[in-house]
C-alpha cells in the first residue's frame, strides 16, 4: 500500500517492497516541502525515484539537505532517474546529493533532425568510463542516428566526479 504526501507543488508517493523503501517525487521542491513531515525509511535500502522533480527554489533545497541527510543517518539511499533539474542542483549545491548513490540521472540531448530537445536516461555503471572523462554517453534517435549532448559535458557530469573516481559503485 502506497502512502501519498501533498506538499502543494510536490507531491510524494512512498512504497515499502520488501527490505527497499521507493520515494517518489513529483513537482517543485519549494517553500511548502517540509523535510520533517516525510517519514524515515524502515528498511536498510531507501530508493528516490528523481524524473518528476521539476524545480528548486533556495528554501526547498534547504529542506532537501535536511531530508538527505536524516535519510543517509538512516538507509543507504540511491537516486534514480534525477530530473535535468536535480542534476543541476547538485551540481550547484553539492550537499544537495547527500551520501545517496547516483544509479541513473536524465540528460539534454538535442536531435537535429527533429530539431528538437530530447532527454535521455544515462546509467551510470554502463557509461561509467564515459562519464568519468566527462564525455557524454552516444545517444542515438529511433532511426539510429546519433544525437548531439545538449550541455557542456564538463560542468554537467561534475556531479559524479566524486563518486567515479572512488573505487566500486558510482
Amino acid at each position: 500500500m502506497a502512502t501519498e504526501i501533498d506538499f502543494g507543488k510536490l507531491k510524494l508517493t512512498i512504497e515499502v517492497e520488501g527490505e527497499l523503501s521507493v520515494y517518489t517525487f513529483v513537482g517543485e521542491v519549494e517553500d511548502g516541502f517540509r523535510s520533517e513531515k516525510v517519514p524515515l525509511p524502515t528498511t536498510s535500502r531507501c530508493k528516490f525515484m528523481l524524473s518528476g522533480i521539476e524545480h528548486f527554489n533556495s528554501c526547498g533545497i534547504a529542506e532537501w539537505i535536511y531530508l538527505v541527510k536524516n535519510f543517509g543517518a538512516k538507509s543507504s539511499i540511491e537516486f534514480h532517474e534525477c530530473s535535468i533539474a536535480m542534476t543541476d542542483q547538485m551540481n550547484m549545491v553539492p550537499d544537495s546529493k547527500g551520501s545517496a548513490t547516483i544509479v541513473s540521472f536524465l540528460a539534454p540531448y538535442f536531435d537535429s533532425k527533429e530539431d528538437e530537445e530530447v532527454t535521455k536516461l544515462i546509467d551510470v555503471e554502463k557509461f561509467r568510463q564515459e562519464l568519468k572523462m566527462l564525455i557524454a554517453p552516444v545517444m542515438k534517435d529511433a532511426d539510429g542516428n546519433e544525437l548531439e549532448f545538449d550541455a557542456l559535458e564538463e560542468s554537467y557530469f561534475q556531479f559524479l566526479q566524486k563518486d567515479l573516481s572512488s573505487s566500486g559503485a558510482a
